[in-house]
């Protein structure tokens, strides 16, 4: 195996470890509806990954090793916002003392089904670039990468934001049944 795709398989590695800690505080930002929040958060890293990739890829010629960089980028600073969010509303210490310590392992069972799925949706995502290698130049790679971010603007305008609503109904359903007296 070269180099270069080892370099390659931990930057999507640790993309997927940093997307999968990243989907606890989303998933309370859709649970408490927060669609402002969520939006804003959201728009920023779309347009942060865009800029990225294009800077990397096109400017500095740095083929799918820019791509992946890129959305490595843009995903820490989703989880970044996403978690400044989060504790924007837990203000005292002894609250995180004291309900954070109890609520790790639910945070964790939570957690894993979500890094499995993350997994498998970023193979499914990037494992086209792994078999297009055998065909096509690195730095041609790193084009169709930006071509799929552009093509994948309609999916983040208008089909994910009604991807995103279904559970922040699930969730209120969910918080409703719990209140109701038995």
């Amino acid at each position: 195996i070269k180099p270069e795709y080892i370099f390659y398989m931990k930057i999507i590695i640790l993309t997927i470890f940093i997307q999968s800690i990243a989907t606890v505080a989303y998933n309370r930002l859709l649970a408490e509806q927060q669609a402002h929040r969520f939006f804003a958060i959201i728009s920023t890293t779309s347009v942060l990954n865009v800029v990225f990739n294009i800077y990397l890829v096109v400017f500095r010629n740095m083929g799918l090793k820019g791509v992946l960089i890129g959305n490595l980028l843009a995903m820490l600073l989703y989880m970044i916002m996403l978690y400044m969010s989060f504790f924007y509303d837990i203000v005292s210490i002894p609250y995180i003392e004291t309900n954070l310590s109890i609520k790790i392992p639910s945070l964790l069972s939570f957690f894993l089904p979500f890094a499995f799925s993350s997994l498998i949706s970023n193979i499914i995502e990037f494992g086209d670039r792994f078999i297009m290698r055998s065909f096509i130049e690195m730095s041609d790679i790193g084009n169709f990468g930006i071509a799929y971010k552009f093509a994948s603007i309609y999916n983040f305008l208008i089909i994910q934001p009604f991807f995103s609503a279904f559970p922040a109904f699930f969730y209120r359903c969910a918080r409703e049944e719990r209140t109701l007296p038995s």
